[in-house]
């Protein structure tokens, strides 16, 4: 491997340290203001997180407001998981020897939590469009195709990961 390839290795796992870090903290900082905006002070869903300004829903119904925070809470704590299997994926690959059990099962998992986060995004699609039919909007997009994309896509990586695992085996059985 190259200098350069190694560097951009090594910034790329940095990266994906700092992505995990920052949606750990978004997660947290959402938990921190709603369980405020619950128990200490309701005008903080006004703004909830960057300008996030749920009091409507919470002053039309508490149970509405909860449902959405959850959404949003689960969504990014996926997400979050999902960037932490992704700095395990670089702790384990060697570009040397690149196919290896542990990186599929890695990869599979990735895709399973990208899955699950799509479902999640869904649902919250659909509650979403039922508090606007109620004149509730909800300043928010869930992004679910793109997560059911990414999903595929990360699916078709383990699959291939796996052929490239069950050869390199093969190679090293036959040498």
């Amino acid at each position: 491997m190259t200098t350069a390839s190694q560097w951009v290795f090594k910034a790329l796992h940095v990266l994906s340290w700092v992505i995990f870090i920052g949606l750990c903290i978004k997660t947290g900082a959402i938990l921190t203001s709603f369980s405020i905006s619950l128990w200490v002070n309701p005008v903080a869903a006004s703004d909830l997180y960057e300008g996030l300004n749920l009091k409507p829903i919470a002053d039309y119904h508490l149970w509405l407001y909860i449902c959405v925070v959850s959404f949003l809470v689960t969504i990014h704590a996926l997400q979050a998981m999902i960037a932490f299997l992704l700095t395990r994926v670089f702790n384990v690959l060697d570009l040397n020897r690149p196919f290896s059990e542990t990186l599929t099962l890695l990869f599979s998992r990735i895709s399973y939590y990208a899955f699950g986060t799509g479902i999640v995004a869904i649902l919250a699609n659909q509650f979403h469009d039922s508090l606007n039919k109620k004149g509730l909007t909800v300043p928010l997009s869930w992004n679910a195709f793109e997560m059911l994309f990414f999903a595929g896509i990360i699916y078709l990586l383990a699959i291939i990961y796996q052929r490239g695992t069950d050869l390199q085996s093969e190679t090293d059985a036959t040498v």
